[in-house]
């Protein structure tokens, strides 16, 4: 359970978080003095770190509570080496979703496009993002869907196979499957076996350095799956 909340709250930063930053404002509304824009309550926690010790010694969820009931539903904290604003209300949600979108960009922590690559699709905007979904979205239409469901019908009996006579983790069990669905999704069938299983094994390297504070000491599991990430791209460059 505290395994899901920590992917709830990885949604929750790169939907809604805000970056809190300093902005050069000068009386008047004229460039020159620095002053530090007015935040929400909250606690940055220690230098660097944060409050991210505090997050990953509670359950997220009674981490969130907490800060909710003292607080309020807008407060700002330390997480993961990115200060940020977390909203906990329908209301200040849609005020940075809907109703003034404009004056909000959306954006992942500097850690994160260090290990998945500034290429990715949701580190961009613009005509270069519109572009890449354009070339997703036509990969996932209607007809694509229709001639690579008998390989993802496999795959969904294949994974119900093995569960026959066994004690399974419906959690560990459908990620697989994700998993199973997505390369089928991106390279047909044309990936073999051992391919494949050096895919999942990446896959699983960086999926646990994903949420891990982003240190760079080697054997930490972010600095595993940086590495992992950079050696992969690396090589599908050469």
């Amino acid at each position: 359970m505290a395994l899901f909340f920590v992917f709830l709250f990885a949604a929750l930063c790169i939907l809604v978080s805000l970056a809190v930053r300093r902005r050069r404002i000068g009386r008047g509304g004229a460039v020159g003095e620095e002053q530090e824009l007015m935040l929400p309550p909250g606690s940055m926690g220690l230098p660097y770190v944060g409050e991210t010790l505090l997050l990953y010694h509670q359950n997220p969820s009674v981490f969130f509570a907490s800060k909710q009931m003292r607080y309020g539903d807008v407060f700002k904290t330390h997480l993961l080496g990115c200060p940020c604003v977390m909203l906990a209300s329908p209301e200040a949600a849609r005020f940075v979703l809907v109703t003034h979108q404009q004056l909000f960009k959306p954006t992942y922590p500097p850690s994160k496009e260090r290990m998945i690559g500034p290429s990715a699709l949701f580190f961009h905007q613009g005509e270069y993002h519109l572009r890449l979904r354009r070339l997703v979205q036509g990969s996932l239409g209607p007809d694509a869907l229709r001639a690579m469901l008998p390989d993802v019908e496999s795959a969904v009996a294949s994974t119900l196979a093995a569960w026959d006579g066994h004690v399974a983790s419906t959690f560990h069990a459908m990620k697989r499957l994700t998993f199973e669905v997505g390369i089928t999704t991106i390279f047909g069938g044309l990936l073999d076996d051992r391919h494949k299983e050096e895919l999942r094994r990446n896959y699983s390297v960086v999926e646990k350095g994903y949420n891990c504070f982003p240190s760079r000491i080697p054997g930490t599991l972010y600095y595993r799956a940086v590495q992992v990430s950079t050696a992969s791209h690396t090589r599908k460059l050469s």
